[in-house]
């Protein structure tokens, strides 16, 4: 009897000890649970810069790294109607790309809240949210550039692609010579525009490569005995304007106006030698153009004329309000001077936007035209490592407010710190255009 009350009491104490210990226990990995996620206050360091951007609706996955960080990492993207989350490894991250087209359609002209978390040494590490703005205004569908290695060294392993801006298939095509490009055989160099049947070029006699002894302004191209070219493909017909229009100085760039009612050029102040080169400044004039017989003006209308800047690389927005183009300190060669930047006019007041918030910091910005709806600027940058060029886009909103701007998506993040090209030339293309 005394036995059994022993044994009563044993396991009666036990109960207690083991709820007191279960209770310890659930207290402990509560805590230990609670401890495994640490909130820092910085934003986290993406590459690309994916941070508080704002995307068009049918752009390709934003896809990314953690930079620093080669652990799983586990992405949110949440708004008022959806949640996802994605999980990555080694530090970056890729969406499924049919979840996130559907996700992009359905939160077309509102905004997505991204959480990212990074395990570290048996924790999550948790940083604060940041926002990507969908807007309903798609970009064009195809983005064509070439793909070759940066230097003075032309057409080598040189390319040309055509990437669709929804997902990352890119393929090779291949393009004809033009026409009357046999017609000029002593001309080394044609840049120029097309818009619709119309095409607008500057050729070059001869082509000049100076080497400045400044680090930050390492070469400059200069095409000597230039002239301008118009054509209509069409009717398969072209002029060269008079020489009245270079009269002045070297012409480097030219650009048609989306109504084909405008030609746009830069032209230099003086003649081109390499004893006045850091003095060598080009303005930006038009002149009133007739595509129905490829004629101009007489008059010329300065457009830019600024003392301190060269101005380089204009391009006309497709509602005829603004004009885009690129500035440094002299030249025309803007995308090998780390002081370029670019500036957006508003051709009705003739005010001038900075551009701020699409500017990097002492690496080249150069311009490289707009999508059909007006509303999306691409741009060049060797803001990544001061040395390749990349592919950017901003947002241009109906007031002509730039917003912070993305860079081409691509499937894996880590493939432009690998490769040895520069995405070189690139202009938008719709599908119904050629």
């Amino acid at each position: 009897m005394k036995r059994n009350n022993v044994i009563k009491f044993i396991r009666k104490r036990m109960w207690k000890f083991t709820g007191f210990l279960i209770c310890c226990l659930a207290i402990l990995f509560s805590c230990k649970s609670a401890d495994e996620e640490e909130k820092v206050k910085d934003l986290p360091s993406l590459f690309p810069d994916y941070v508080n951007v704002s995307v068009p609706y049918n752009i390709a996955p934003l896809n990314f790294l953690l930079k620093d960080f080669y652990g799983q990492i586990e992405v949110r993207l949440s708004s008022s109607s959806s949640d996802y989350t994605f999980i990555g490894n080694e530090g970056k991250i890729r969406f499924p790309q049919n979840e996130w087209a559907e996700l992009l359609n359905k939160e077309k002209g509102g905004v997505i809240t991204v959480n990212v978390k990074a395990q570290k040494d048996g924790k999550w590490i948790v940083y604060p949210s940041f926002k990507w703005e969908i807007k309903a205004e798609a970009i064009d569908d195809y983005v064509i550039y070439s793909k070759e290695v940066p230097g003075n060294v032309p057409n080598l392993n040189k390319s040309l692609m055509r990437r669709e801006m929804s997902s990352f298939s890119e393929k090779e095509i291949h393009m004809e010579q033009p026409f009357f490009y046999a017609k000029f055989p002593d001309k080394v160099s044609f840049r120029g525009k097309e818009r619709g049947n119309l095409g607008a070029y500057v050729m070059d006699s001869a082509f000049v490569s100076y080497i400045s002894v400044f680090p930050d302004r390492r070469r400059e191209n200069i095409g000597s005995y230039s002239s301008v070219l118009l054509v209509d493909f069409n009717n398969k017909q072209y002029k060269v304007l008079p020489d009245s229009i270079s009269s002045d100085g070297d012409i480097s760039f030219v650009d048609l106006s989306f109504d084909s009612r405008k030609l746009f050029y830069c032209v230099s102040s003086g003649s081109v030698n390499p004893d006045s080169l850091l003095s060598l400044k080009y303005s930006l004039m038009s002149r009133d153009f007739n595509p129905a017989d490829l004629s101009v003006s007489e008059k010329s209308d300065t457009v830019v004329n600024l003392p301190a800047v060269s101005v380089s690389y204009p391009s006309s927005s497709p509602d005829g309000n603004y004009i885009a183009y690129s500035v440094s300190a002299f030249g025309a060669s803007s995308e090998w001077h780390d002081d370029s930047d670019m500036r957006l006019m508003n051709l009705h007041t003739g005010k001038i936007d900075s551009l701020q918030i699409v500017n990097s910091a002492n690496k080249a910005d150069i311009v490289r035209g707009w999508s059909s709806n007006g509303r999306w600027l691409m741009f060049s940058s060797k803001r990544d490592d001061g040395f390749y060029e990349r592919i950017y886009f901003s947002y241009i909103d109906s007031t002509g407010m730039a917003h912070k701007p993305f860079m081409l998506p691509l499937l894996d993040a880590s493939y432009y710190n690998n490769m040895m090209e520069i995405f070189g030339e690139p202009v938008m293309r719709e599908k119904s255009s050629s």
